[in-house]
């Protein structure tokens, strides 16, 4: 640790050999608690210092001093130094790896958190408090559930929560509440870290914005099944009514044919799976452009013969009235 051989520390001032220059190679012999220590009797504990080695280099120690029972007149002092370079160099690495990390989790657009084993989240990067609008305070822990939209928050907690059971890399798709009140979709990950006994310690996890993604894949969508935006909404509400009330759903709508724009009706039907819960929605569709031209037609031709007849009744209703008003005169009653 020294450089130095027994017999050249045997009796040696052990002061002026190893501790006569601090870090900073300025005299450090006034004040010195190893040099109180080794002189006063004065017992020492974890007291951190720095030593000369004999090639001249400056190395961190931690020193112990305790006084022990010597001859009847004199008190001994046993001092224990320990080379702790190793542990400081490990800090420091511990340090930059942490201020690397850090500048690292700042720089990515994503919003970013660690959670603790149990699954409650302790940090978050800036971004997460700039989209939210919260505080630590207000997010640490469970509190992050606040962001999620109650709708779906339960089957998001349901799952994070089992995460730490079962150790498994988390992942979802849930919209998070900006500080505006606004929900934007989020892919949410989590993945385990474990010690080098394989135990969980931590959760990182990110959550990224999908909003241009998603609108970019509906936009694709359509495009590959050829229908217009308000096509899609109409079937894609009409099969979620399928899945959720188990009925048959019946839509009309227009779009281009090989003829020309035409008239369909389509009808939904749920197929149940071997649980009795719907597994699928069976489609068909087919064009009644003809029929409602015909139907049309029989309505305007109904609507003229409706109106033939109602003037008819109304001119028989007057030569019904004309001819009372005759026999009343004719009876002298008028």
């Amino acid at each position: 640790m020294t450089g130095y051989t027994i017999d050249e520390l045997v009796d040696a001032d052990l002061h002026a050999l190893l501790h006569h220059h601090d870090s900073n190679a300025r005299t450090a012999n006034i004040g010195c608690a190893l040099s109180r220590g080794w002189c006063q009797n004065t017992a020492l504990r974890d007291h951190q210092d720095s030593f000369v080695s004999r090639n001249g280099q400056t190395f961190p120690v931690v020193c112990n001093a305790r006084t022990v029972q010597g001859a009847a007149t004199q008190n001994d002092t046993v001092l224990e130094v320990r080379d702790v370079t190793a542990e400081h160099r490990a800090a420091r690495e511990v340090a930059e790896s942490q201020a690397l990390f850090r500048q690292l989790a700042e720089t990515i657009p994503q919003l970013a958190v660690m959670a603790q084993a149990d699954g409650a989240v302790i940090w978050f990067n800036q971004r997460w408090f700039d989209y939210t609008g919260s505080t630590l305070e207000e997010a640490a822990g469970w509190g992050w559930a606040r962001a999620h939209d109650p709708a779906v928050l339960p089957e998001v907690m349901e799952t994070w929560q089992a995460s730490p059971e079962t150790v498994t890399p988390f992942s979802t798709v849930a919209p998070l509440r900006g500080a505006d009140g606004t929900y934007s979709p989020f892919l949410i990950r989590m993945k385990p870290f474990r010690d080098e006994s394989g135990a969980l310690v931590r959760w990182f996890g990110t959550c990224t914005d999908v909003s241009e993604e998603r609108a970019l894949t509906e936009e694709l969508r359509r495009r590959e099944m050829g229908m217009a935006p308000a096509l899609c909404d109409l079937f894609e509400g009409a099969i979620e009514r399928v899945f959720a009330t188990g009925e048959i759903q019946r839509i009309e709508f227009s779009d281009d044919a090989p003829a020309g724009p035409a008239d369909f009706v389509g009808h939904l039907t749920p197929e149940y799976g071997a649980d009795g819960e719907v597994e699928c929605v069976f489609g068909v569709a087919r064009d009644y452009t003809a029929e409602r031209v015909a139907t049309m037609a029989l309505d305007e031709r109904t609507a003229a013969m409706r109106t033939i007849m109602d003037r008819e009744v109304f001119a028989m209703t007057r030569l019904v009235d004309d001819l009372l008003d005759i026999s009343r005169i004719n009876l002298g009653k008028l």
